[in-house]
C-alpha cells in the first residue's frame, strides 16, 4: 500500500510501512510480543539497471552476494552495537550484559513494546544499491535469521553459491531451493539450532 502511495520514494515508504506493523502490533495489546523484520524490494528503472531496496530492523540480515562479491545490505541491531547503545542511552534506557535494560539483545524490533519508553525503536535501516549491466548478472540475495549467521559467514556462503552454480548436475534443478537446503544443512552441521 504504501509503495503505491509514495513510488518515488521507496526508502519513506518503507520506513513509514515498519511504523505501522509496529503500531498494530501495538493495538493488539500484546506487550510481550517482539519480532526482527528484513524486506527486500526490487525495481527495474531501465533495461540496463536494477535498484535493490533493503529495510531492516533486528538481526535479520540481507547481503547480496555474487560469485566474486559480496554486499551487506541490512544492518544488525544489537544493543552492543557502540551507536545503538548510544541511542538507548540518550532515550532514557541502559545496556547490561549487551541486553536493553538487561533484557533484550535486540535494540530495534516490531514489538517489545515494555521496552519501547528505553530506547527500543522500530525504525528501520534502509538502504538502497544500484546494480548495472557491468555487475555480476549471478546475484543472490540471502536474507536469513541469526540463526545461519551466528553460524555461517557471508564468505563461505558465497563459496556455498559458487559450488552449487558451478555443479552442472545442480543447473538441471532449482538452483535457489538447492542453496537455501545446502545452507540451513551447513548452519546445523555447525551447531545452529
Amino acid at each position: 500500500k504504501n509503495l503505491s502511495l509514495t513510488p518515488s520514494d521507496i526508502e519513506d515508504a518503507l520506513r513509514t510501512s515498519f511504523f505501522e506493523i509496529d503500531d498494530k502490533l501495538n493495538s493488539l495489546h500484546t506487550p510481550d510480543v517482539g519480532s526482527t523484520g528484513c524486506v527486500v524490494h526490487v525495481v527495474k528503472p531501465s533495461p540496463y539497471s536494477v535498484k535493490v531496496y533493503c529495510a531492516n530492523v533486528g538481526d535479520t540480515r540481507c547481503s547480496l552476494i555474487s560469485p566474486t562479491k559480496i554486499k551487506r545490505l541490512s544492518y544488525d541491531h544489537r544493543a552492543c552495537d557502540l551507536n545503538e547503545r548510544d541511542r538507548i542511552y540518550n532515550q532514557g534506557g541502559f545496556v547490561v550484559k549487551g541486553r536493553v535494560m538487561g533484557r533484550l539483545m535486540l535494540s530495534r524490533t516490531f514489538g517489545d513494546f515494555e521496552l519501547k519508553n528505553f530506547g527500543v525503536i522500530s525504525e528501520p535501516y534502509v538502504y538502497r544499491k544500484e546494480l548495472d549491466e557491468h555487475e555480476d548478472n549471478n546475484q543472490f540475495v540471502v536474507m536469513a535469521c541469526d540463526g545461519i549467521w551466528d553460524v555461517l559467514n557471508e564468505e563461505g556462503i558465497r563459496q556455498c553459491i559458487v559450488n552449487i552454480c558451478n555443479d552442472k548436475e545442480n543447473l538441471k534443478k532449482n538452483v535457489t531451493s538447492t542453496i537455501c537446503e545446502e545452507l540451513i544443512q551447513s548452519a546445523l552441521a555447525e551447531g545452529a539450532w
